[in-house]
C-alpha cells in the first residue's frame, strides 16, 4: 500500500469513527427528549407544556435550561 493510500485509509477510518460517535450522541439526545415527552404525556402536563411554549421563548434552550437550574439551586429547589 502506498503512503497516499494509507493516509486515505486512516482519514476514512477517523471520519467513520467520528460519524459513529455523532450517531451515538444523537441517539442519546433523541432518547432523552422522548423520555421528557413521555413524562409530559403520562403526568398529563401537555396543556401546561403548550402554555409554556406559547409564553416562554429563548434563542438557546440549553443556556436557558442552565440558567433555570442555577436559579433553582440558589433558591434551594434543584438537587
Amino acid at each position: 500500500m502506498t503512503n497516499t493510500n494509507q493516509t486515505a485509509t486512516t482519514v476514512a477510518s477517523e471520519l467513520q469513527e467520528q460519524l459513529n460517535q455523532t450517531q451515538r450522541k444523537f441517539e442519546i439526545e433523541k432518547n432523552a427528549k422522548n423520555q421528557a415527552y413521555c413524562f409530559i404525556i403520562l403526568l398529563d402536563l401537555m396543556k401546561a407544556f403548550q402554555e409554556f411554549c406559547q409564553n416562554v421563548t429563548a434563542e438557546n434552550w440549553h443556556e436557558a435550561c442552565i440558567s433555570a437550574l442555577e436559579i433553582k439551586a440558589e433558591e434551594g429547589g434543584a438537587q
